[in-house]
């Protein structure tokens, strides 16, 4: 949220009014209401010759009014971060300092961060940046607000109610290399301190990985090109695992270099949990894309339970299918807004694998399958399925030529072409 001067030009006349930037609760988009108006900025200042000092005036009441302004204020002693001298008074017409940075000044506080680095900076006087919390705390929260280039955050200190304007460009690259040596640490500190807060659920881990690209070319011991879930093939990237707990909030990650398969990531990620927690009875939840027999085998090695996303009904075998399909053994649910229909079957795995550099061999599993059916799910599948076949049939009409030069869209897929004829495909829909 950010209260600043708004001016606008309409029909080459410039409107000034002061307005508030702010997330709607019910959409979650940034939107912007204007607090007061001022009319026509020229009649405005021939009516009022101060009338930059009133504008600025009522700006400095409406920022002092909100509860975040209040709360930027009221600072812990000792805290390390402080207020802009020069926010509330500035007569820079259309200046904007954003106090979002608030909030979690009290969260960095509530999970001992500034101890941790207060402390950190007195063991090591002299081989670290001035003011440590600050710097990692201002670290910290412009990548949430504010994701860049660490130059770019460096350049955007002072875009803050608080005072940032001491850190230096190469103090932020520094910091680099100490969260880097102290990344585990530091992860600890967290989750013992998170522990503290609520009672956290251990018997659950949810995994995922994803990838971070570089506008780089030059490959080195962890950037390196990849499958890349932004497209960016042709440069280099790293690929980052995470595992949180049920309610979103991370146990930890891992970093590995970017031309890692996804599915080699999870067993090295959930062992150190496990490892670090002491932990026996865990269930780790994950997409299809890290189900793989071997990882699925590790794990039950390991002694964890697992939820892998499975690949669509269609991969079944036919036996599989039938047995899925028969109507005994549904279980329905019904909430506000879907009907829920839930089947847990066998699904005993028995096949042979091929590790890469080592000999086949078989894996069999006692796993089982929980299908699920949804009502809206399934409304929305027909409602997409009748616009393609409905443009296939359109297409069909037209003739040959006006199916070659359709775009390749899942709608071609219900038209059959033999050399000239083409006819829907009645048997696919």
């Amino acid at each position: 949220m950010s209260i600043s001067i708004s001016e606008r030009k309409v029909k080459g006349k410039v409107y000034i009014s002061i307005v508030e930037k702010y997330r709607d609760p019910i959409t979650k988009r940034s939107t912007t209401r204007q607090l007061k108006s001022y009319g026509n900025k020229e009649l405005f200042l021939q009516k009022h010759p101060d009338g930059l000092e009133l504008i600025n005036s009522d700006l400095k009441l409406f920022r002092e009014s909100t509860q975040a302004y209040a709360e930027a204020t009221e600072l812990p002693n000792g805290s390390g971060v402080s207020i802009v001298d020069s926010a509330a008074n500035s007569t820079e017409l259309g200046s904007s300092f954003l106090v979002s940075p608030a909030p979690f000044l009290t969260i960095w506080n509530k999970l001992k961060l500034d101890q941790y680095f207060k402390n950190l900076e007195r063991n090591y006087r002299g081989k670290v940046p001035v003011d440590l919390n600050k710097l990692a705390f201002y670290n910290a929260v412009a990548r949430i607000l504010r994701p860049e280039s660490k130059l770019g955050t460096w350049i955007d200190r002072n875009r803050y109610l608080y005072d940032f304007e001491s850190l230096s460009l190469k103090d932020m690259y520094n910091l680099l290399d100490i969260l880097d040596e102290r990344k585990q640490k530091i992860i600890d500190r967290l989750n013992a301190a998170i522990d503290k807060l609520y009672q956290r659920d251990l018997t659950i881990a949810l995994y995922d990985v994803t990838t971070f690209y570089f506008e780089s070319f030059i490959e080195d011991e962890l950037r390196a090109r990849g499958m890349s879930k932004e497209h960016r093939t042709q440069e280099t990237q790293v690929v980052m695992g995470l595992l949180v707990d049920s309610e979103g909030i991370p146990f930890g990650y891992e970093l590995f270099r970017g031309n890692t398969a996804e599915v080699g990531t999870m067993l090295e990620v959930v062992e150190g949990f496990k490892k670090r927690y002491q932990l026996n009875n865990v269930t780790i939840i994950a997409d299809a894309g890290l189900n793989q027999l071997i990882n699925l085998e590790s794990l039950e090695q390991a002694g964890f339970k697992y939820i892998v996303g499975y690949p669509p009904y269609v991969k079944l075998n036919r036996t599989e299918q039938d047995s899925l399909l028969e109507e005994d053994g549904w279980e329905s649910y019904d909430c506000v807004e879907d009907s829920w229909r839930i089947k847990r079957m066998a699904l005993p795995i028995n096949k042979r694998v091929y590790p890469k550099g080592e000999q086949s061999r078989k894996i069999q599993l006692e796993a089982e399958c929980i299908a699920t059916f949804s009502l809206s799910r399934y409304k929305h599948d027909l409602d997409e399925l009748r616009k393609k076949t409905t443009r296939a049939k359109e297409l069909v009409r037209k003739g040959a030529k006006a199916v070659q030069a359709a775009n390749r869209n899942g709608y071609k897929s219900f038209i059959k072409s033999e050399l000239k004829e083409v006819q829907f495909n009645e048997t696919l829909y």
